[in-house]
């Protein structure tokens, strides 16, 4: 809830089999949600940090989103991907009164490093910062014109006309991350 404390469940989840491995619910009562949160105390990792420990992907899910919350992304958004390739995006995500989230959004790295087309299946949840200047879009999408892979694209709208604006995307399931970088071209929206 708003104003009160975070508290955050982790499972190791074995991939092929689904066999929950251990759950852990971490929460500190100093951090407080739109205040102070966040950090590798909830369990955020990058992925193979610790060694002895074989780690392949982590991804957040079961994100409550912000109502009210809509992310447009408009005019030809560009970023140049961490492999150094051109990609290019766009879509929408908002999110009722209620809580429910919709939208759309696209997603290509036009290589030759690792070309990618990703294509959203659904907008899960969206989560924006309390001044509207960050949010976080999660859900599900097809690489490539199959599967369904989770994603989370990552936003920062630093005014008009997006300037300095950021965007990045990761997708896990295929090991991609283009890392978070300043539009080449293109405008982010938050309200």
């Amino acid at each position: 809830m708003q104003g009160g404390p975070l508290a955050v469940n982790l499972q190791v989840i074995q991939k092929a089999t689904n066999l929950v491995l251990g759950t852990w619910t971490r929460s500190d009562p100093s951090d407080i949600i739109g205040t102070t949160v966040g950090g590798n105390r909830y369990g955020w990792f990058v992925p193979n940090e610790f060694d002895g420990l074989a780690i392949d992907t982590s991804f957040r899910t079961g994100t409550a989103s912000t109502p009210g919350c809509s992310v447009t992304i408009t005019n030809g958004g560009w970023i140049t991907a961490n492999n150094g390739d051109k990609a290019t995006f766009g879509g929408n995500a908002k999110v009722s009164s209620s809580g429910s989230a919709s939208g759309q959004e696209q997603y290509q790295d036009h290589g030759p490093a690792q070309p990618i087309t990703v294509n959203s299946i659904d907008v899960v949840a969206v989560v924006c910062s309390n001044d509207r200047t960050q949010a976080s879009i999660v859900g599900h999408a097809s690489v490539n014109g199959s599967g369904s892979y989770e994603y989370e694209i990552d936003v920062k709208d630093a005014g008009e006309p997006g300037t300095s604006d950021t965007y990045g995307i990761r997708i896990p399931g295929v090991v991609y991350d283009s890392g978070s970088h300043t539009l080449g071209g293109g405008n982010i929206e938050i309200h």
